[in-house]
């Protein structure tokens, strides 16, 4: 279901390997996000391509909107498994510059959004209650790059990804509330020990935890990665 209506045709020539790369890492048995590997399976994932131009953002804005909208549009039981996958064109960056760059992007959202923040999100993004909102839908963005060593489950191949859901559909597939729910997410928690062979990164958590921010879970650290004791994005006030 092409829902941006982007053509292939209108890919940039890398973005082929690109796509065939980022099925491969999500087709791994052992990957962490079982919703991912569903998505790539049933080919249900929608992909934004931009060079590390600023001038793709404009692109990548597009995209997000029309994004946004069909989540608006289309109730959450018709739509469990649509991620849209934003891919960024990399060339010999650190994982610091990765990140840099991939916050950017975000703060690109935040700054040419054109609808009111929703009234039930606080802007104060070192609230529990916090989420991003853009084009009034709450939304939540895994960075993912290449040059995560140690989190592996954070690496979709050679260019940096932004993976981008509706927030509300982890509650839907996933109820922390329910026992089907939290048995989903305690078993994805161990499937990312397990794929990192490291310990739970400790900036994951549930929504609506208080002590879980959520801002903190887009992007996770490991040595020689972007420091943020503080939310890097820039949220004005409400229009």
């Amino acid at each position: 279901m092409d829902f941006l209506n982007i053509k292939e045709d209108s890919f940039p020539p890398w973005a082929d390997q690109s796509i065939k790369d980022i099925n491969e890492v999500l087709a791994k048995e052992n990957f962490p996000c079982i919703f991912a590997r569903k998505a790539s399976q049933q080919k249900t994932i929608s992909w934004l391509f931009c060079d590390s131009t600023p001038s793709s953002k404009g692109m990548f804005l597009k995209g997000v909107i029309k994004y946004t909208d069909f989540i608006k549009a289309t109730l959450a039981q018709d739509r469990p498994l649509f991620p849209l996958i934003l891919v960024i064109k990399q060339e010999n960056m650190t994982l610091e510059e990765q990140h840099k760059l991939a916050w950017s992007y975000i703060q690109y959202l935040l700054d040419n959004d054109n609808k009111e923040w929703l009234p039930e999100i606080p802007l104060d993004s070192e609230s529990y209650k916090w989420c991003l909102c853009f084009n009034q839908v709450q939304l939540f963005i895994n960075i993912s790059a290449s040059e995560h060593k140690v989190l592996k489950s954070r690496n979709l191949g050679q260019n940096i990804c932004l993976v981008i859901n509706p927030r509300e559909i982890f509650d839907y597939i996933a109820p922390l509330d329910k026992p089907k729910g939290l048995k989903i997410r305690n078993k994805i928690r161990q499937r990312v020990v397990d794929y990192n062979n490291e310990d739970y990164p400790k900036e994951l958590g549930f929504f609506g935890d208080k002590n879980n921010l959520e801002w903190k879970q887009y992007q996770l650290f490991e040595d020689g990665a972007l420091v943020n004791k503080t939310c890097p994005l820039n949220i004005k006030k409400r229009h």
